[in-house]
């Protein structure tokens, strides 16, 4: 299930370039209006815990980035996703109750929430991100440390990941559906690389315009959850586009 909120500011709002921990605090504190532990909650996989959720950057009517900060003018959208249609219904509830969201002590009061189109059941779309996909994997150096691995969306074991990600996501939600050998995924935009700082770490991720094809189910599970890592954390929101 998919929302866009709008919110108002008299005079708009400034915040950090690497705003999404201060977006996904007030994401959580929506949510813990009817769900206490949302923090903790998430989906086993292998013992891995998937965080069943994902958003996406802002966007006002216009914005400026200056001196490290990033200003958007009103009305400001943002877009929440979930494949836990009681877990998006949550976060409306929470935003509806406070009357808004608080980012960095400025108050941005809701005008509109309202639920977005599903995906059509197809098994090709052209889509583009609205928050950077980040893919990477924890590897051990010679000397026995561990070291992350962002990948490029150029290299093969992008698509790989990117292909068992989403796997793991069907599991998660207890659906029989895998992305085979008919999986596919091809960039149709050059990537942009973004560096984002989420607490005391650094995430590299990426922009760009892409065709997927898969399962149907699974292109709605990449609709409603993200693609690729973290998306908890504002990654891997994607939007789908008309081919022309």
């Amino acid at each position: 299930m998919r929302l866009r909120a709008v919110f108002d500011n008299e005079k708009g709002i400034s915040l950090p370039l690497s705003y999404s921990y201060l977006l996904q605090s007030a994401i959580y504190d929506a949510l813990s209006n009817l769900i206490p532990d949302s923090h903790d909650f998430g989906l086993n996989v292998n013992g891995r815990i998937l965080r069943p959720f994902t958003f996406s950057r802002l966007a006002g009517q216009s914005r400026q980035i200056k001196e490290g900060f990033i200003s958007f003018t009103p009305p400001i959208n943002l877009h929440f996703s979930s494949p836990l249609e009681d877990f998006a219904q949550a976060f409306a509830n929470g935003l509806l109750k406070n009357g808004g969201m608080e980012l960095k002590g400025e108050k941005l009061e809701l005008k509109s929430i309202e639920v977005e189109p599903e995906p059509p059941n197809i098994g090709s779309i052209d889509a583009r991100t609205i928050s950077p996909i980040t893919i990477y994997s924890t590897l051990t150096t010679p000397d026995g440390k561990k070291k992350t691995y962002f990948y490029n969306p150029t290299e093969k074991d992008f698509t790989v990941q990117l292909k068992e990600n989403l796997n793991r996501k069907a599991i998660a939600l207890g659906s029989p559906v895998r992305a085979g050998e008919s999986f596919s995924f091809k960039l149709a935009s050059r990537p942009i690389q973004r560096i984002v700082k989420y607490k005391d770490f650094v995430q590299i991720a990426w922009d760009f315009s892409f065709k997927l094809n898969t399962d149907p189910e699974l292109i709605a599970i990449a609709f409603d959850w993200g693609l690729g890592s973290k998306n908890a954390q504002g990654f891997g929101m994607i939007e789908i586009v008309e081919r022309r």
